[in-house]
């Protein structure tokens, strides 16, 4: 990922957008071939590992344990920004927040371990969207349809453009268009970069 010194995002700050999107997109190379898969993850800051599940008859899945190197992308919020928003002559362009993990694979069938994972994930994001109004449960039949993936960090790169090369006052313009046409996640993740 090309990455300016002005739109470099701290390792933190990085892993918090992970955190946050909490779905990313799995890559890896299968035989002749670039192979993508959309799966939820779940953060583990300690163990710098993020931990996701897929179904086992996914053929993605199945060539993972084959090659253990993968990237995982993550794109936070992001729109157009028109050079019509800016005092100073411009150019259109698109802010973004976008991350990107390489690591190291391990497939995940045993079915203790695998139960733990999903469970885990289930209660993470069942707390963070309803207070855990579902219970984790999970029976052997459910199961035996997934894997579990588990990914060790060996590289983070955050890249957030969010007009950081651009005026104090342009930036808040921006800011301002963007709550105009109801983009507020972007808009706040650009008020945060304000100095």
């Amino acid at each position: 990922m090309y990455i300016p010194n002005s739109f470099s995002a701290t390792d933190e700050s990085a892993l918090d957008l992970i955190e946050l999107i909490g779905f990313g997109q799995l890559i890896s190379i299968v035989e002749d071939h670039i192979e993508v898969s959309y799966l939820p993850v779940l953060l583990d800051r300690e163990k710098k590992t993020l931990v996701t599940h897929a179904a086992k008859l996914n053929p993605h899945t199945q060539a993972l344990s084959l090659n253990s190197k993968v990237t995982m992308t993550f794109l936070g919020p992001h729109g157009y920004i028109s050079p019509s928003w800016y005092t100073q002559n411009s150019v259109p362009t698109w802010n973004y927040q976008a991350v990107e993990v390489k690591g190291e694979v391990r497939v995940v069938n045993d079915e203790q371990e695998l139960h733990t994972l999903v469970s885990k994930m289930s209660r993470f994001y069942e707390n963070r969207h309803t207070n855990g109004a579902w219970d984790a449960q999970y029976n052997q039949t459910m199961l035996k349809h997934i894997v579990g993936i588990e990914i060790s960090i060996n590289s983070i790169q955050g890249k957030f453009k969010l007009s950081q090369n651009k005026s104090n006052e342009d930036v808040q313009r921006v800011i301002h268009k963007l709550e105009e046409n109801g983009q507020y996640s972007l808009s706040q993740a650009m008020f945060k970069q304000l100095p």
